[in-house]
């Protein structure tokens, strides 16, 4: 993603917090082979200050009961230099 963004880019996701691979064989009724990967804020922490992004933020919050898939989620926040 640092690659494609203009100086100045903002780079915006979420993922599940933890270090456990999530694996299904069937979503939304349709047969699959998926992994879902989770990973720990300091992780992602290091990921983007390695890559070359500055200022950026990561909220954490817990699942919303019997609505999600009960682990912890992070929106990150970042901001490739040179605006």
């Amino acid at each position: 993603m640092y690659c494609v963004l203009l100086p100045g880019g903002l780079f915006l996701f979420t993922c599940h917090i933890g270090e456990e691979i999530l694996h299904i064989d069937e979503f939304l009724g349709v047969q699959c082979d998926i992994d879902f990967m989770f990973f720990p804020t300091d992780f992602i922490s290091r990921c983007l200050k390695k890559s070359g992004f500055e200022e950026f933020e990561i909220i954490e919050r817990e699942p919303y009961p019997e609505m999600e898939y009960p682990s912890r989620r992070a929106y990150v926040f970042s901001e490739k230099p040179g605006a």
